[in-house]
């Protein structure tokens, strides 16, 4: 009797089984990746350049932040209510809620979009190996936020896990590669201290060797300058007069050494400091394995 129970047991949560099985197969899961791509049957100019575009470089490219906009009825006074999702920069892959950083920005017109785009692929995909580039690039006018103090700021670019936003407003008064390649360094300069803070775990050779001074008080003596002190510990520059940089400005001052300078003139500049010079070879080093092209 008992193994007549036992076997019907078996075959009840064998068909209980299949029965969600059958069940979960007829659920549809939308991909969300298509809200980063134009409609299916788009045969804009810039749909086209945004479908090109992935096809080549592997990444998707928007030129607004809006990911969906769709109508989902009225509501008890009679007016159209809307669905929107907008590009959530700081967006954590595995999360489930939406950042508390905002940003806001202007638009391109569309001569502009396909002139960023151009100078996307000329000036800044070159630096990105195909595992360092991001999912999606957002190319916009400008980028209008708030910093941790409250004050109003216009950053060149943000950076987050699925997206990279590049202001490309200033294009339009560039008429020289010259004058384009300086922007890029900006643009690149913002991406790369943002790479490196959220990639921790591959600067840590770096950041260990001046982990300990962080936001630590110098305590200096009189006759010598901030800079010269900080630098006998390892740092690029000094922040502040009365502590040790914090480890973002510390990343931040070796991203734009190792973009500015070559190896032979930080060797030069820095003759002085050692530990500054191993510091920036470190960086760049770990740079390199995450997949920046200098």
């Amino acid at each position: 009797m008992n193994k007549f129970i036992f076997i019907s047991a078996i075959i009840f949560t064998l068909c209980t089984m299949q029965s969600c099985s059958d069940e979960n197969s007829d659920i549809s899961y939308e991909d969300p990746t298509n809200f980063f791509m134009p409609a299916a049957d788009a045969t804009d100019e810039l749909s086209v350049v945004r479908r090109q575009f992935k096809e080549e470089q592997g990444s998707y490219l928007l030129f607004n932040d809006t990911l969906q906009h769709y109508y989902i009825g009225k509501d008890i006074n009679g007016d159209n209510q809307y669905f929107t999702e907008l590009l959530d920069v700081k967006y954590s892959v595995g999360g489930n809620l939406s950042t508390k950083d905002k940003y806001t920005y202007t638009y391109l017109n569309e001569d502009m979009c396909i002139a960023a785009t151009e100078y996307l692929k000329k000036f800044l995909i070159p630096h990105f190996s195909t595992k360092l580039r991001p999912f999606s690039w957002f190319l916009c006018g400008s980028i209008t936020g708030k910093n941790t103090n409250g004050n109003l700021v216009k950053p060149y670019a943000l950076s987050g896990e699925r997206t990279i936003v590049l202001a490309c407003g200033q294009l339009s008064s560039l008429n020289t590669d010259a004058r384009k390649q300086q922007l890029a360094s900006r643009h690149l300069l913002t991406v790369i201290g943002n790479l490196a803070s959220n990639n921790a775990s591959a600067f840590s050779d770096f950041t260990e060797i001046c982990s300990k001074y962080y936001k630590t008080m110098l305590n200096k003596p009189t006759d010598v300058s901030a800079n010269d002190y900080v630098r006998s510990y390892g740092f690029a520059s000094s922040t502040q007069t009365i502590t040790f940089p914090t480890q973002e400005d510390d990343i931040s001052s070796f991203a734009t050494m190792v973009i500015t300078y070559t190896d032979e003139q930080i060797e030069k500049i820095y003759a002085k400091y050692p530990i500054v010079i191993q510091r920036a070879k470190l960086f760049k080093a770990d740079l390199i394995s995450l997949g920046y092209k200098f």
